[in-house]
């Protein structure tokens, strides 16, 4: 491979200025990159955050309004995800599979649909929801054109997105009093709001869900029980892209969000109950300005009824009202 495509390498344009959503915490704004994602909860991992990939998900000779499913491979009648045009993909294989039995990762609105197995089921029940949803309106709406029951089944999809997004998801993970204090409320749409997706948000405070990734993949009969023909599945064996991010940061976005500054042991076991923890934080930072944002974010104690700390709640509930709010 000649070369490797990173979008964040290359810096967003009008950077450099002053930030209307998270403002700035230096002199000069620092460079900012470029999101290859689409910033709104528009069901982007379902349909791709750019035409060239949505042209490539749908069925366009159906009439429909369908996208396209695996050819060679049904679950009881149900629809897997296509096969990435890729070939070979990187997907690993079975080690006893014959050279015609090929399994290659899965297509879908994000490239990291096959990273594992639990996501690619998500990926997946998407998939069947949007086709369930196109079937059920063209049947309502026989003189739709396939266009229309595709643009239609996508909005209805776009909102379940936002709905267990914002009703179900956030409040369970920031807590309702960060719910109420950073996000409230939703009064209609606001063209001031700025939904830009912030560099802290992707990359530290919304990763903290990479820590509840449980370390055994668990497959399951219909019965919801551990099906003895398919055993459990180590996360590392069906993971094919770990990475990580070492960058300080912790007390600077701890003073955006309004929170005291650390200087001292004493100041994170104030935050971290966890003395052991704080305890190798020191021998490891040696000060708490030297802290990562996203390993300091993810070990403060949670707030009532979340699963998050003070730090990321205020990150997360600032980048969900921005995004819902500044949504036409």
């Amino acid at each position: 491979m000649d070369c490797l495509p990173f979008y964040r390498s290359s810096p967003a344009c009008g950077t450099g200025g002053h930030g209307i959503l998270f403002g700035n915490l230096s002199v000069l704004n620092p460079r900012q990159q470029i999101n290859g994602l689409t910033s709104f909860l528009d069901a982007s991992t379902v349909y791709g955050s750019t035409p060239a990939i949505e042209n490539k998900l749908r069925n366009l000779t159906s009439e429909e309004g369908l996208l396209k499913v695996n050819n060679k491979y049904y679950d009881n009648h149900r629809e897997y995800l296509p096969f990435t045009d890729r070939i070979p993909s990187p997907c690993a294989q079975d080690s006893n599979a014959s050279e015609g039995e090929r399994i290659e990762c899965f297509m879908a609105g994000d490239s990291r649909s096959s990273e594992v197995t639990s996501l690619a089921a998500m990926h997946t029940l998407w998939l069947r929801e949007h086709n369930r949803l196109a079937r059920a309106l063209k049947n309502i709406n026989g003189h739709w054109t396939a266009e229309t029951v595709y643009q239609e089944a996508r909005k209805i999809v776009g909102a379940l997105h936002q709905i267990i997004t914002l009703r179900d998801y956030i409040p369970k993970i920031i807590g309702p009093d960060a719910f109420n204090l950073y996000i409230g409320l939703y009064t209609g749409y606001d063209p001031t709001m700025n939904p830009t997706v912030s560099n802290v948000f992707s990359t530290a405070a919304f990763r903290f869900g990479h820590a509840t990734i449980q370390p055994i993949v668990r497959r399951l009969n219909a019965q919801y029980l551990d099906d003895p023909e398919l055993p459990n599945l180590h996360l590392h064996e069906v993971f094919f892209s770990p990475w990580r991010l070492i960058k300080e940061g912790y007390n600077d976005w701890r003073e955006f969000c309004g929170l005291p500054k650390l200087e001292t042991q004493t100041d994170l076991n104030r935050v971290i109950t966890n003395h052991n923890v704080t305890k190798k934080l020191m021998e490891l930072y040696h000060n708490p300005s030297n802290i990562d944002v996203w390993l300091g974010g993810l070990v403060e104690d949670f707030l009532p009824d979340a699963r998050t700390g003070p730090l990321f709640a205020c990150i997360i509930g600032k980048q969900m009202k921005a995004l819902r709010d500044g949504d036409r």
